[in-house]
C-alpha cells in the first residue's frame, strides 16, 4: 500500500491474514492517501489486529469503508476501533458482523458514535441489545442529517473556491516521443507502434499528490456543481488542520446567502430540505426503502471452535430517509469520501500536440496564456552533427512561440531517448547545448535542481526519470497562481448546463445558449458569463475563441471533436491518408490538388467531415486564417497555405 500509491480497493477476504498480517497492512495504511476501500472479512483477526488497525484509523485520512466481518474480534477489539472511530475522519461504513462483539463493546462504538461525524453504516452481531441499536441508529441518522444539511448550504451559498485544474501542453518536433511521453506519465505501457499524433490528443487525469499516480476521473461521483459543494464542505472541516494547503484551503469567506437561481433539480431538494426540517420528528422509522441508510443487527452461531458461523436467518434494520430526488441520490457516501480524497487533488487537461510540421499552423487556437508547457525533443539529434541544427531550429521556434502566447507559463524541456546516450557525459553535453540556445531570454524555462540540468532526461521505453518528471510537473501546476483563482458555485452549475448539451450539440452559441443558461443558474451579467467562459478555456473544458464577433459568439463544447476535424484536413498526406480510399470514391484527383497544391476543392471537404457543420467549418478556419477562398477558378476551391 506504500507503494501502489494509485490503487483505491483491495480485496483480501478469506485469506487467514491473522494478527501479524493485518499489522504489516495497518502500518502502511498510516502513510498511504489513495485506497478507499479494504475488505479483510474472514481472516481470522482477532483483538490484537483490530488494535492495528485502529492505530492506522486514528491517522489515515482515506480509507471509506473497512469490512471485518466473520473475524474472531470481541469487545476489546471494539473499543480499540471504538477510540478510532473518536478522532477518525473518513470511515463511513464499518462492518463488523458475525464478530464476537457484544453489548460491551458495541456500547462502545454507539459511544464513539458521539463524537464521529463521519460513519453513516455500522454493521454489529445480532445479539446486541435493541437499546443499544437504537442509540447507533440515531446517531448515523443524525451524522447523515448532518451532512446532507451542510452539503445543501453550501450549494445555496456563493461561496468561492479554487476549480484546482490545470492544463498541460506537450509540443515538440515529430517523432521526438510526446505521446510516448504522455503515456509514460500516465503510467502506461511503452508501445512502439504507437500511431503519430493527427493535431492534437486531449485527455484529463487527476492526482492527489506529488507521490500519487495520476488516476483517470472519469469514475468520480456526481456532476460539478454537487462535488464542487462537497469540495467546499470538506475544505471547512479541514480548514483548521490544513493552514497552509495553498490551492485548497483558501475557500473564500462565507457569504450571506442569496437566492442563487440554482438549476431545477438542486432547487427542487433544497424546497424538500425545507419541508423536511419542519415536520421532521425525533423518533426514526423502520423502512423497507432500499435507498435507505442501514443499521443492520444480524444474527450468527458459534461453531465449538469458537470459529464466528453465518446464520441463515439475518434481519436488518433500516432508518427511512426523506423524500429525495436525484441530486440527493448522487449525495450519498461516495460523493462526500470523494471530495475528503480529492480535496488537494488537481485535475490536469492534458494537450498531446502533433510534431509535424503542417499542424504548426493550427496549434495557436489551442494554446493558451496559463498551464505548463512541455517540450520535448530527441537527445541524440543535438549530439549528432548533421541533425544538430534541424532539432535547434525546431527548439528555437517552439521557445519563441510560446514565450509569444504564454510568457509567463512554467516551461519545462524533456529529452527523450536518455537509455541510447547512457554516458553522462553525453547527457551534459546536451545540457550545454541548451543553455548555449537559450541563454537568458527564456526564463520560464523550469531548471532540473536534481541533477544540475536545464533539461529533464528521460527513457519512455526504459522508464527513466519519468517519476521526477511526474512530480516537478505537479509542482509547477499547484505554484501556478492561476488555479487558486476563486470560482462561484454558479460557475460549476453553468459548466455542468454546458456540459448537459453535449449530446445535442458539438457547439452552443454565446448570445443565445450560453445567456440563456446563465439565466437558469443566477448569472444574468453577460461579462461574468464571458468571465467564466474565459476560464473554462484556459483550463481545457471548452473552446472560446474572441478574436472576432463571429469566433465569439461560437463556444466549442467538444474540444476533441474540433480538433479532430480540423486535423482531417490539415495534416500530412503521406501519414494520415488513406489514398485508396479516395480512389474508390473517385475523389483520387482531388486529394492530389489538396495535398500537392495546397487547393481543397468543396467536394473533398464535404467528404472528410462527412457533409456535418462544413460551412462552420470553413468559417473557423477562414477567420483563423487556416483557410481562405481561390478565386481564380471556376470551381469552388479553398487554398490552405499550411499545405504548400
Amino acid at each position: 500500500a506504500k507503494v501502489l500509491t494509485s490503487i483505491i480497493m483491495i480485496i483480501l477476504s478469506t485469506n487467514d491474514i491473522g494478527n501479524g498480517g493485518v499489522k504489516s497492512i495497518a502500518d502502511a495504511l498510516k502513510g498511504n492517501t489513495s485506497l478507499t476501500s479494504l475488505n479483510l472479512s474472514t481472516n481470522e483477526i482477532g483483538n490484537g489486529g483490530a488494535k492495528s488497525l485502529a492505530d492506522a484509523l486514528k491517522v489515515n485520512t482515506t480509507l471509506a469503508s473497512l469490512n471485518l466481518k466473520e473475524n474472531q474480534i470481541g469487545n476489546e477489539g471494539a473499543t480499540f476501533l471504538a477510540n478510532a472511530l473518536k478522532v477518525n475522519t473518513s470511515l463511513a461504513s464499518l462492518n463488523l458482523r458475525y464478530t464476537q462483539i457484544s453489548d460491551e463493546g458495541a456500547k462502545s462504538l454507539a459511544d464513539a458514535l458521539e463524537a464521529n461525524t463521519s460513519l453513516t453504516e455500522l454493521s454489529v452481531p445480532a445479539n446486541v441489545h435493541s437499546g443499544i441499536i437504537g442509540k447507533i441508529k440515531a446517531r448515523i441518522l443524525s451524522t447523515r442529517r448532518t451532512q446532507k444539511r451542510k452539503f445543501l448550504e453550501a450549494l445555496k451559498s456563493d461561496e468561492k473556491a479554487p476549480l484546482n485544474r490545470s492544463r498541460l501542453m506537450f509540443v515538440g518536433q515529430g517523432k521526438a516521443g510526446k505521446s510516448a511521453t504522455v503515456r509514460s506519465l500516465l503510467g502506461k505501457g511503452f508501445n512502439p507502434d504507437w500511431d503519430s499524433t493527427i493535431g492534437a490528443d486531449i485527455s484529463e487525469r487527476m492526482t492527489s499528490s506529488a507521490t500519487s499516480k495520476w488516476r483517470n476521473p472519469d469514475d468520480l461521483k456526481g456532476d460539478f456543481t454537487s462535488r464542487f459543494a462537497a469540495r467546499l464542505m470538506v475544505a471547512h472541516s479541514n480548514t483548521r488542520n490544513r493552514p497552509n494547503a495553498k490551492a485548497t484551503a483558501q475557500v473564500g469567506k462565507t457569504k450571506e446567502k442569496t437566492n442563487l437561481v440554482l438549476p431545477s433539480h438542486i432547487n427542487k431538494m433544497l424546497n424538500e430540505e425545507a419541508i423536511n426540517d419542519s415536520t421532521k420528528t425525533t423518533n426514526a422509522t423502520v423502512s423497507n426503502d432500499p435507498e435507505s441508510a442501514r443499521i443492520r443487527n444480524v444474527q450468527h452461531n458459534e461453531s465449538s471452535s469458537g470459529r464466528i458461523r453465518p446464520s441463515l436467518k439475518n434481519t436488518s434494520v433500516q432508518v427511512k430517509q426523506e423524500p429525495n430526488d436525484e441530486i440527493v441520490r448522487e449525495f450519498e457516501e461516495k460523493l462526500f469520501l470523494d471530495a475528503k480524497r480529492d480535496v488537494n487533488s488537481l485535475t490536469l487537461s492534458l494537450w498531446d500536440f502533433g510534431g509535424q510540421q503542417v499542424f504548426y499552423a493550427m496549434h495557436h487556437i489551442f494554446l493558451t496564456k496559463s498551464g505548463i508547457y512541455i517540450l520535448v525533443f530527441d537527445v541524440r539529434e543535438l549530439l549528432e552533427p548533421n541533425r544538430k541544427h534541424a532539432a535547434l531550429k525546431y527548439l528555437l521556434f517552439w521557445l519563441r512561440s510560446i514565450k509569444l502566447h504564454a510568457p509567463t507559463a512554467s516551461l519545462i524541456l524533456t529529452g527523450t531517448f536518455l537509455a541510447d546516450i547512457s554516458e553522462r557525459e553525453s547527457v551534459s553535453g546536451v545540457d550545454n547545448v541548451l543553455r548555449e540556445l537559450v541563454k537568458d531570454s527564456f526564463s520560464q524555462i523550469v531548471t532540473n535542481v536534481n541533477e544540475g540540468l536545464v533539461y529533464f532526461p528521460i527513457d519512455n521505453k526504459e522508464a527513466l526519470g519519468i517519476d521526477n518528471l511526474r512530480c516537478v510537473v505537479e509542482e509547477q501546476a499547484r505554484d501556478d497562481n492561476s488555479i487558486s483563482e476563486q470560482v462561484s458555485i454558479r460557475w460549476m452549475a453553468l459548466l455542468d448546463q454546458i456540459h448537459s448539451k453535449r449530446n445535442q450539440s458539438c457547439y452552443l452559441t454565446l448570445s443565445g445558449d450560453i445567456r440563456n443558461l446563465g439565466l437558469e443558474v443566477g448569472i444574468g451579467s453577460s461579462v461574468e458569463q464571458e468571465t467564466a467562459l474565459a476560464l473554462f478555456h484556459e483550463r481545457g473544458l471548452l473552446i472560446h475563441l474572441t478574436s472576432t464577433v463571429v469566433l465569439k459568439n461560437i463556444v466549442v463544447i467538444k474540444p476533441q471533436w474540433l480538433v479532430d476535424a480540423l486535423g482531417k484536413v490539415i495534416c500530412d498526406g503521406s501519414l494520415h491518408i488513406d489514398k485508396d480510399e479516395f480512389k474508390h470514391v473517385g475523389l483520387e484527383e482531388d486529394l492530389t490538388r489538396t495535398f500537392e497544391m495546397g487547393l481543397a476543392s468543396r467536394d473533398f471537404l464535404d467528404y472528410v467531415w462527412k457533409g456535418e457543420q462544413v460551412d462552420f467549418f470553413l468559417d473557423l478556419m477562414e477567420r483563423t486564417m487556416l483557410l481562405s477562398k481561390w478565386h481564380f477558378s471556376e470551381n469552388e476551391l479553398y487554398l490552405i497555405p499550411s499545405l504548400l
